[in-house]
């Protein structure tokens, strides 16, 4: 009987740790069930020591998750987007050899360790670039209550009646003369109309 840890588990036995510094993680939290569950498939192919060496194709993930392969390429563009997945190595084909020397991409998953080094866990600086964050400088949440008001309509004031602004100009007339003047002119012509009349009553 194999040997286990005290957690019940046995070292000879590969398997997946999604620990709570995945799962609680924004870059995790926004991806849909189909692309989480292409990072765990994914994942199952590692066996340790094999990191930034899985391979792991379209082809074998539209088959995994019985999906398109249009979905099953965006889920390894989200992973990559995210910061789970790295491409170390590109599909290619080896004409040289013939057929059937094809090379399937091989992925680097950041949750591991790779190449002795400790594992990169770029999902842990992804930000999602759509979220609008109301905030004020101080950093307290900004009041938005007086931008969602509708503003009061003023009211409309309807006068009985209009009124009509006077006539800049003035006709007065003395004889047989007709004098049209505005403004201080005005109050000039009726002055000197008034001394004539009253000089004539004398």
């Amino acid at each position: 009987m194999p040997k286990t840890t005290h957690k019940g588990r046995n070292n000879n036995e590969p398997y997946v740790m999604l620990h709570r510094g995945v799962t609680n993680s924004d870059a995790w939290k926004s991806l849909d069930g189909i692309t989480r569950a292409g990072l765990i498939e994914i994942w199952t192919y590692h066996n340790g020591s094999n990191n930034g060496q899985i391979s792991f194709s379209v082809r074998q993930m539209r088959s995994a998750l019985k999906v398109s392969t249009g979905k099953a390429a965006k889920i390894f563009s989200d992973l990559q987007d995210r910061g789970f997945l790295v491409k170390r190595r590109g599909s290619s084909f080896d004409w040289k050899e013939g057929a059937g020397k094809a090379q399937a991409t091989e992925w680097e998953i950041t949750t591991e360790r790779c190449d002795g080094q400790p594992a990169k866990r770029l999902y842990r600086t992804w930000k999602n670039q759509n979220a609008v964050h109301l905030e004020q400088p101080n950093g307290s949440p900004r009041e938005t209550a007086a931008h969602n008001e509708v503003p009061e309509t003023p009211p409309t004031v309807h006068p009985e009646k209009p009124i009509r602004p006077q006539s800049a100009s003035k006709r007065f007339t003395s004889g047989n003369t007709s004098i049209s003047h505005t403004g201080r002119d005005f109050l000039d012509v009726a002055s000197d109309s008034f001394r004539v009349i009253e000089g004539g009553r004398k």
